[in-house]
């Protein structure tokens, strides 16, 4: 029983094994009328319990649920050193099992906080998702506004340059132009022209040449 006085049991697996003749001595000299396998079924289940028992009395559940392993490695080391000094060398000692509590509503009320704070870290982890996504999607929304504003300055100070200085602008527009077709002349002369005053463009065509006389 803790200390909230919540009633529970836990299995225990154990191995042991005399290791020599010093150690044999030793152990029939605490268990004379004893076997390896009596001592064990009694002596150190009966220390287990007793160990475990004491080591949990002073702890609330909830904490000893989030922190049993100190709790375990307490109970296995004194166990361990009290059957070593009687000839016996406990090789593996743990709990198994897990916490059976002796009242049922424990577990399912244990269950159901279990999947509710999963469900609350769900939720929570789809929240910051949103969030995060928000975020994304303000800041692409931001540089777009940014960039239209930047198009719109440029805009209206070009409209105020031409307003202040109209033949430079002019000029400007007429070289911008000028750059432009340069970019695209594939460097072939247009085969129409129009002169200076005329009313309709004239065909550029070579002058045919003249027809030789064949001799009869």
């Amino acid at each position: 029983m803790t200390s909230d006085q919540v009633e529970f049991s836990t299995g225990w697996t154990c191995t042991a094994y005399i290791p020599n003749h010093e150690a044999a001595v030793k152990f029939l000299y605490y268990y004379p009328n004893g076997t390896l396998p009596d001592v064990m079924d009694r002596e150190v289940r009966a220390k287990l319990q007793a160990t475990f028992g004491l080591a949990v009395t002073d702890r609330p559940m909830d904490e000893l649920r989030t922190k049993a392993t100190p709790v375990i490695h307490e109970v296995v080391e004194e166990t361990t050193q009290f059957f070593a000094e009687r000839g016996v060398v406990i090789t593996n000692l743990g709990i198994e099992g897990g916490f059976i509590y002796r009242d049922p509503s424990i577990m399912k009320t244990m269950v159901e906080v279990f999947n509710s704070e999963q469900q609350q870290n769900k939720e929570q982890a789809l929240l910051e998702a949103q969030e995060i996504s928000n975020k994304r999607l303000l800041a692409e929304r931001q540089a777009e506004a940014d960039g239209i504003k930047l198009v719109a300055d440029a805009k209206q100070y070009e409209a105020q340059v031409a307003k202040d200085n109209l033949e430079f602008y002019v000029r400007l527009k007429q070289l911008e132009i000028e750059k432009e077709r340069a970019a695209k002349w594939d460097g072939r002369y247009p085969v129409y022209y129009m002169p200076s005053g005329a009313t309709a463009p004239d065909l550029m065509i070579q002058m045919p040449l003249p027809k030789l006389t064949a001799e009869k």
